[in-house]
């Protein structure tokens, strides 16, 4: 296709091409919430799961959940937390969800998403008679949707397939 171009014409496509760039699939920042589930009471240490959806999620890249909690009723409760049956870590509720506010914590789930639902479970083991609040959980993660390339990408390309054309109807007029 480009045999009958001339060297300042092929240098010209070459490097408009390579200012173009590659096209390419790039990491989207998403995060699922349960939203505030405001005092959502987990009474006797109970079990608590939250349900969210990830949709492609890149398992090579960072991802976590946080989670907003405090103790209801005393004495403090020790929830473990999990992903999809994995153990994820653990936090003790043990400061008031209303006062003197909600305790924030995160944990770090790389590698253990689902393309899909995916369930986070509290699980105080009934170890206590303490009541606790999950009072909102976000999953953050970043998807593999391909990117939408940049207008000065499309401009130069179209340059680009603009030089290829008149190069080719001066080669035909001679």
């Amino acid at each position: 296709m480009f045999q009958h171009l001339n060297t300042s014409s092929r240098a010209l496509i070459l490097a408009l091409s390579l200012a173009a760039g590659p096209i390419t699939a790039q990491a989207v920042p998403v995060t699922a919430s349960t939203g505030d589930l405001g005092n959502n009471v987990i009474s006797s240490a109970g079990l608590f799961e939250a349900f969210l959806n990830a949709s492609s999620p890149s398992n090579a890249l960072p991802a976590s959940v946080d989670v907003k909690y405090g103790l209801w009723n005393s004495p403090d409760v020790l929830v473990s937390v999990a992903i999809n049956g994995t153990t994820i870590g653990d936090f003790i509720a043990n400061t008031g969800y209303s006062s003197p506010g909600p305790s924030f914590t995160t944990f770090d789930v790389t590698g253990l998403l689902l393309d899909g639902l995916n369930t986070i479970s509290f699980n105080g083991f009934g170890a206590s008679s303490g009541d606790y609040v999950v009072g909102q959980v976000d999953l953050n993660y970043d998807d593999n949707r391909a990117s939408i390339p940049e207008p000065a990408t499309l401009a130069l390309l179209g340059m680009g397939i603009l030089g290829m054309r008149l190069a080719s109807r001066r080669k035909q007029a001679r």
